[in-house]
This record gives structure tokens, sequence and C-alpha cells, in this order.
């Protein structure tokens, strides 16, 4: 098979697991690009480069620290932050 046509089933089984999440998203993705290592279409090196930049952690790591921070103030009234700096103080 043509890398083309083994990169479209590939997205159209993405497609397909998008949308009816039958499995993780991001289960989904690591399936897919794993798939395309293995098949000869994609080096590791290319497949998982955008899992590995630091500028794109840097970013996933302050929306999670958000949505701790969001979750805090629901559940306390504060802030995930507001909590640390009373217990330094």
């Amino acid at each position: 098979m043509s890398p083309s046509t083994i990169t479209l089933l590939f997205l159209l089984f993405a497609v397909i697991m998008f949308v009816l999440e039958k499995i993780p998203l991001g289960v989904t993705s690591m399936i897919v690009c794993c798939g395309l290592v293995v098949t000869g279409v994609l080096d590791v090196k290319t497949a998982f480069a955008g899992t590995w930049n630091d500028e794109s952690s840097d970013g996933s790591c302050f929306a999670v620290e958000l949505q701790i921070d969001r979750a805090a103030k629901t559940a306390t009234g504060t802030g995930i932050d507001d909590f640390f700096l009373s217990k330094l103080t």
C-alpha cells in the first residue's frame, strides 16, 4: 500500500474514533502516531515531534494549572495559589 493510502486510512480511523469516543482521544492519537511509525510512513522523531516540544508542554502545564486553580476556587472559595501563599506566611 502507498503511504498516502495508509495515511488516509489512519485519518478515517481517527475521525471515526473522535466522533464515537469509544476510546479516549489521547489513546486514539497515540494509536495513529504509532501506526504511522510501524507502517513506515513516518519516522519516530517526526511522528512524535509535537509531543516533545518544550513550548507546547509549557503551555499545557499552564492550562492544567489554570484548571486546578479553577477547581480549587469552586471547592474552597480560594485558589490554589492563595492556599500555598497562606501556608508560607
